[in-house]
């Protein structure tokens, strides 16, 4: 159900790369996730990368498109890297997450080592129980809550001898609407699709954050939620770092830590994801998706 996509333009072109990871959700949740990696970029460029209006532009392509996203979608974080500018321009749907890698020393050049402390948040997730989040769903009739389980302990309330069982709230919470004659739930309060959701609150327009690098920015990890549920976002940081230690030293390094030109981004992107999926292993028998991307700079400053 996941997807990315990357477009980086020549030196003489607009000076400007996309990075987006997608996270399907839904029967038809593939569907969307291609169609988005197809198209995003485009109405990007049709916009002049107005990510509110390239985002919009998407969820009405969506609606609009011969598949049924009804009740499928998906989270987005999206990045607009401006070369010229030295900025990063984040825009985020959902509970996909973007997190910058930022070293504490102040030398940035090409041969200068990595020493990276922070794990530096570039999106929110948006949840319906966040009060603003919640308020909006609210006001548009929407309902929000956890899933119901009944629960009839030993001791529990008993009418006439019989035993009656108590809702007990379960899970995370959700934006719930109806499908038919189902009720569904969606965890998140933003996406793209998820059209009956969107009747009652839920919302296309992401969250926006612009960032200017400064030579302490390192590298972003932008990963779907397979990621965040069994990783922190200070142990992605610092896999990476490790990793990127490692592969100075066996290049020659005489330092443990990393020099910024010794590493690959996408080989630090497998060894995230591989360890997410042995931690999901250890903890459940459902793996969720996991798609992970990490962005590296080299001399952007």
């Amino acid at each position: 159900n996941d997807a990315t996509k990357e477009s980086i333009p020549q030196k003489n072109a607009t000076a400007k790369s996309v990075f987006a990871v997608f996270d399907g959700h839904g029967n038809n949740g593939h569907v969307v996730s291609s169609r988005c990696a197809d198209k995003l970029p485009l109405f990007l460029s049709r916009c002049d990368y107005d990510q509110c209006k390239a985002f919009a532009m998407m969820h009405n392509d969506i609606s609009a498109a011969p598949v049924d996203a009804s009740s499928s979608g998906v989270t987005c974080v999206c990045i607009v890297w401006d070369h010229n500018q030295a900025t990063l321009q984040v825009a985020s749907v959902g509970d996909s997450r973007a997190v910058m890698g930022r070293s504490t020393s102040a030398a940035r050049d090409k041969s200068a080592d990595i020493v990276v402390g922070d794990a530096v948040p570039l999106t929110i997730d948006q949840k319906p129980d966040d009060a603003d989040e919640k308020a909006r769903i609210v006001a548009r009739g929407g309902i929000v809550g956890s899933r119901d389980v009944l629960f009839a302990p030993v001791s529990s309330h008993r009418v006439f001898g019989a035993v009656v069982p108590s809702p007990l709230p379960m899970g995370p919470q959700r934006v719930w609407y109806k499908s038919g004659d189902v009720m569904m739930g969606l965890a998140m309060s933003r996406s793209l699709g998820d059209t009956l959701a969107h009747s009652c609150g839920v919302s296309h327009t992401p969250l926006v954050n612009t960032v200017a690098l400064s030579p302490r920015d390192e590298f972003v990890i932008v990963a779907t939620d397979g990621l965040w549920d069994v990783m922190s976002n200070e142990d992605a940081v610092d896999m990476v770092c490790r990793y990127a230690g490692v592969a100075a030293k066996d290049r020659g390094g005489s330092s443990p830590s990393p020099s910024r030109s010794c590493w690959c981004a996408t080989e630090a992107a497998r060894l995230l994801a591989g360890e997410a999926r042995m931690r999901w292993e250890r903890e459940s028998h459902v793996i969720d998706d996991i798609t992970v991307m990490v962005i590296q700079f080299k001399n952007t400053t």
